[in-house]
């Protein structure tokens, strides 16, 4: 079973990095990801990294044979955009057998997300119901990756050429 773990970027357009973690994998990679922090760090949030360490954490997490996932939304108003998002990736997680989502806890969005989610879940496969929850950062180290990773898509340029390898599927939901 796996889990896809995620965060997202509103900087351009909408959109959704998802870490596909198989169970088994998560404590290496929570133990190897947690490792990367600097002295004093609660969390990596990718934002408040210089480019010298940003090379440095992609290079790590590179190396740490993940799997990702990019679902984007060009549509103009920010909470229609993500509620596609949301909805395409329960029907992404459900045709990769995950058995759970994790967000990135985002407040002002966590009621709505819930009720996306449900809606949705829904109409997927009874025989593998799917969870999700929301984390806060500091909650879940492996979130530091897919952060990165939308932090790297959204630039754009060389940062989106330094993750291009790391991105297994695409699912562009633009309206």
């Amino acid at each position: 079973m796996a889990t896809l773990y995620l965060d997202e970027s509103k900087a351009k357009n909408y959109l959704f990095i998802g870490v596909l973690v198989q169970d088994g994998d998560a404590p290496r990679l929570r133990k190897r990801v947690s490792a990367l922090k600097m002295p004093g760090q609660r969390s990596i949030h990718f934002v408040n990294e210089g480019d010298g360490r940003r090379k440095k954490l992609i290079q790590e997490y590179s190396e740490l044979g993940i799997v990702a996932v990019k679902v984007i939304s060009t549509r103009k108003n920010k909470l229609e955009a993500r509620e596609d998002c949301v909805r395409a990736l329960v029907h992404l997680a459900a045709s990769m057998e995950c058995h759970s989502l994790v967000f990135d806890r985002d407040e002002s969005v966590i009621t709505k997300d819930e009720q996306w989610l449900k809606s949705e879940l829904r109409k997927v496969d009874k025989n593998a119901p799917i969870g999700f929850q929301h984390l806060s950062r500091h909650e879940e180290p492996i979130l530091w990756i897919a952060d990165a990773l939308a932090w790297c898509d959204s630039r754009g340029g060389e940062w989106r050429k330094r993750i291009h390898s790391l991105i297994d599927a695409e699912v562009d939901i633009s309206a």
